[in-house]
Protein backbone atom coordinates (compact mmCIF):
# COMPACT_ATOMS: atom_id res chain seq x y z
CA UNK A 1 0.00 0.00 0.00
CA UNK A 2 1.20 3.51 -0.82
CA UNK A 3 2.09 5.55 2.25
CA UNK A 4 -0.75 7.90 3.17
CA UNK A 5 1.37 11.01 2.64
CA UNK A 6 2.12 10.01 -0.99
CA UNK A 7 -1.54 9.64 -1.96
CA UNK A 8 -3.32 12.33 -3.95
CA UNK A 9 -5.89 14.60 -2.34
CA UNK A 10 -8.62 12.92 -4.42
CA UNK A 11 -7.52 9.48 -3.26
CA UNK A 12 -7.44 10.59 0.38
CA UNK A 13 -10.86 12.22 0.12
CA UNK A 14 -12.31 9.05 -1.40
CA UNK A 15 -10.76 6.86 1.31
CA UNK A 16 -12.10 9.19 4.03
CA UNK A 17 -15.60 9.22 2.52
CA UNK A 18 -15.65 5.41 2.28
CA UNK A 19 -14.36 5.02 5.84
CA UNK A 20 -11.09 3.33 4.81
CA UNK A 21 -9.17 6.14 6.50
CA UNK A 22 -10.17 8.76 9.02
CA UNK A 23 -9.17 12.37 8.72
CA UNK A 24 -7.31 11.94 12.02
CA UNK A 25 -5.24 9.08 10.56
CA UNK A 26 -4.39 11.18 7.52
CA UNK A 27 -3.37 14.20 9.61
CA UNK A 28 -1.28 12.03 11.94
CA UNK A 29 0.52 10.42 8.98
CA UNK A 30 1.35 13.81 7.48
CA UNK A 31 2.49 15.25 10.80
CA UNK A 32 4.73 12.26 11.36
CA UNK A 33 6.27 12.70 7.90
CA UNK A 34 6.84 16.41 8.52
CA UNK A 35 8.65 15.62 11.78
CA UNK A 36 10.79 13.12 9.89
CA UNK A 37 11.86 15.24 6.91
CA UNK A 38 11.41 18.89 7.87
CA UNK A 39 14.67 19.11 9.85
CA UNK A 40 16.40 18.33 6.55
CA UNK A 41 14.33 20.26 4.00
CA UNK A 42 12.93 23.15 6.14
CA UNK A 43 9.72 23.35 4.10
CA UNK A 44 7.35 23.98 7.01
CA UNK A 45 7.83 26.99 9.26
CA UNK A 46 4.88 26.51 11.55
CA UNK A 47 2.82 23.50 12.62
CA UNK A 48 -0.52 23.79 14.37
CA UNK A 49 -0.82 20.16 15.39
CA UNK A 50 -3.50 20.46 18.09
CA UNK A 51 -5.70 22.54 15.85
CA UNK A 52 -5.22 20.16 12.94
CA UNK A 53 -6.12 17.13 15.02
CA UNK A 54 -9.12 18.93 16.51
CA UNK A 55 -10.35 19.90 13.03
CA UNK A 56 -9.77 16.34 11.80
CA UNK A 57 -11.85 14.97 14.68
CA UNK A 58 -14.65 17.40 13.78
CA UNK A 59 -14.45 16.38 10.11
CA UNK A 60 -14.69 12.70 11.09
CA UNK A 61 -17.63 13.40 13.41
CA UNK A 62 -19.43 15.32 10.66
CA UNK A 63 -19.06 12.36 8.30
CA UNK A 64 -20.35 9.95 10.94
CA UNK A 65 -23.36 12.24 11.38
CA UNK A 66 -24.06 12.09 7.64
CA UNK A 67 -22.64 15.48 6.66
CA UNK A 68 -20.29 15.74 3.73
CA UNK A 69 -18.78 19.19 3.33
CA UNK A 70 -17.54 18.76 -0.19
CA UNK A 71 -15.12 16.85 -2.40
CA UNK A 72 -12.10 17.37 -0.12
CA UNK A 73 -13.90 16.84 3.20
CA UNK A 74 -11.35 15.92 5.87
CA UNK A 75 -8.26 16.20 3.67
CA UNK A 76 -5.55 18.25 5.42
CA UNK A 77 -3.93 21.19 3.66
CA UNK A 78 -1.13 23.65 4.15
CA UNK A 79 -1.73 27.36 3.63
CA UNK A 80 1.12 29.55 2.45
CA UNK A 81 2.37 32.00 5.06
CA UNK A 82 1.47 34.93 2.81
CA UNK A 83 -2.28 34.33 3.37
CA UNK A 84 -4.00 35.39 6.58
CA UNK A 85 -5.30 32.43 8.54
CA UNK A 86 -7.33 33.16 11.66
CA UNK A 87 -5.54 32.32 14.88
CA UNK A 88 -2.23 31.34 13.26
CA UNK A 89 0.83 33.61 13.05
CA UNK A 90 1.01 34.96 9.50
CA UNK A 91 4.36 36.56 8.75
CA UNK A 92 4.17 36.94 4.99
CA UNK A 93 7.83 36.02 5.04
CA UNK A 94 8.89 39.16 6.88
CA UNK A 95 10.15 39.75 10.42
CA UNK A 96 7.91 42.81 10.70
CA UNK A 97 4.91 40.48 11.06
CA UNK A 98 6.55 37.79 13.19
CA UNK A 99 3.89 38.20 15.91
CA UNK A 100 0.88 39.01 13.71
CA UNK A 101 -2.10 36.72 14.34
CA UNK A 102 -5.07 37.59 12.11
CA UNK A 103 -8.56 37.47 13.57
CA UNK A 104 -10.10 36.14 10.36
CA UNK A 105 -9.12 34.16 7.30
CA UNK A 106 -8.27 35.80 4.00
CA UNK A 107 -11.17 35.29 1.58
CA UNK A 108 -9.34 32.62 -0.40
CA UNK A 109 -8.44 30.76 2.80
CA UNK A 110 -12.03 30.90 4.08
CA UNK A 111 -13.34 29.53 0.78
CA UNK A 112 -10.75 26.76 0.73
CA UNK A 113 -11.18 25.74 4.36
CA UNK A 114 -14.96 25.49 4.11
CA UNK A 115 -14.92 22.09 2.34
CA UNK A 116 -11.51 20.94 3.59
CA UNK A 117 -11.54 21.70 7.32
CA UNK A 118 -8.00 20.69 8.34
CA UNK A 119 -5.23 23.27 8.13
CA UNK A 120 -2.11 21.94 9.78
CA UNK A 121 1.04 23.66 8.56
CA UNK A 122 2.64 26.72 7.05
CA UNK A 123 5.10 26.14 4.23
CA UNK A 124 8.02 28.54 3.98
CA UNK A 125 7.66 31.93 2.33
CA UNK A 126 11.00 33.64 1.73
CA UNK A 127 11.00 37.46 1.64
Amino acid sequence: MTEIYYRSAASLADAIRRGELSSVEVVEAHLSRIHEVNPIIHAVVQLVEERALDEAKKADAALRAGSNLGPLHGVPITIKDSLDTAGIITTGGTLGRKHFIPKEDATVVARLRRPVRCCWARPTHPS
